[in-house]
């Protein structure tokens, strides 16, 4: 008895280890896929008061979207990345696009623009400090 359950024990934690390497390490959302240059809140308020043809990108979840954005931002948070979508966007491939997420701590925003990196899009920017100095330096908000 003790012999079998010895050998059922080992088989238990052999699957549940497997289990959750599958869910735990997935290497793509752990990691951005290549480092991208940063842009601070005072060139980009000034890309946006110039009227620069640019792409920005909010990757925090929805519901802080919907409480505050940046003006003409696209929401795209990294739990919902798809770069099958993201490939259709062509008219953004050679601009700037800036991502930004919560705060200096976030990493999202970096993961994303990673990805999007990865994807061909050749001037790729994270937000320094994120929405939280965004705000911090009188950022205008769209609700």
């Amino acid at each position: 008895m003790r012999k079998y359950f010895g050998g059922l024990g080992w088989l238990l934690l052999a699957a549940v280890s497997l289990m959750l390497g599958r869910v735990a390490f997935n290497p793509a959302l752990v990691e951005p896929v290549s480092a991208v240059a940063g842009v601070t809140v005072a060139e980009l308020q000034g890309w946006l008061r110039d009227g620069r043809a640019l792409t920005v990108i909010d990757a925090r979840e929805r519901l802080f979207f919907l409480d505050g954005h940046v003006a003409g931002a696209v929401n795209l948070p990294r739990r919902e990345f798809d770069a099958r979508a993201v490939e259709s966007w062509s008219a953004a491939r050679d601009r700037v696009v800036v991502v930004y997420c919560s705060d200096r701590d976030c990493t999202d925003s970096a993961w994303v623009a990673g990805e999007l990196a990865r994807l061909g899009f050749s001037r790729v920017r994270v937000l320094d400090g994120g929405w939280s100095e965004w705000r911090a330096q009188g950022g205008g908000v769209v609700r």
